[in-house]
């Protein structure tokens, strides 16, 4: 695949991880409006209305003429799921998460989610952006001027002239003797002399 190609695929998914990130951010502040309603209730009148996710499925003439009636329109209306009958074991489960979860707790979600998805892909992409740029300045070197080095079996085997060993000064132990004790008069350490025997 062509550099340009690679670059412009990158940035075209760049844009995408873009707009993602900020459908994501439509649910989040959802959320955070019906908070923010919630809580700007509570303060002028000292009285919490909830908001719970089964106020989707309830009859909108019962919510007309109450304290939603502001927030009413916030409020999703999903009117063919108003006709499930709650009287099975599983449902009446769905039935109490549905009174106690708050309305905008799965959009919230639904919208964290989305966002980080999208973050994620824009630093990839930053990156691999970065990385074509850099590669478009400094363009590889072909491989074909150069030459490998041939390593055969004959490399590799020894030869009888390496078998012998390499002949040893007969003196090295008294050599050794004397290094020890220069390095310990440098260091200002007792140096030990044998007795002559």
């Amino acid at each position: 695949m062509k550099a340009w190609l690679r670059l412009l695929k990158a940035r075209i998914l760049l844009l995408c991880a873009l707009a993602a990130v900020i459908v994501g951010i439509a649910p989040v502040l959802y959320l955070l409006g019906l908070v923010a309603w919630q809580v700007d209730i509570w303060l002028n009148t000292r009285a919490w209305i909830p908001l719970p996710a089964a106020l989707a499925f309830t009859d909108r003439a019962l919510l007309r003429g109450g304290e939603l009636a502001p927030v009413l329109a916030f409020i999703p209306h999903l009117p063919l799921l108003t006709h499930i009958d709650w009287t099975w074991s599983t449902s009446e489960l769905a039935a109490q998460i549905l009174r106690h979860l708050h309305l905008g707790v799965l959009p919230g979600l639904i919208g964290c989610a989305i966002m980080t998805t999208g973050i994620s892909t824009v630093l990839r992409q930053r990156v691999l952006i970065r990385i074509h740029k850099q590669r478009r300045k400094e363009p590889v070197q072909p491989l074909d001027d150069r030459r490998e080095p041939v390593i055969d079996a004959a490399g590799f085997a020894p030869s009888p002239a390496n078998d012998t060993p390499a002949p040893q000064p007969a003196d090295t132990s008294l050599e050794r003797t004397r290094q020890l004790r220069a390095c310990r008069q440098a260091r200002g350490r007792p140096v030990k002399r044998r007795a002559a025997a």
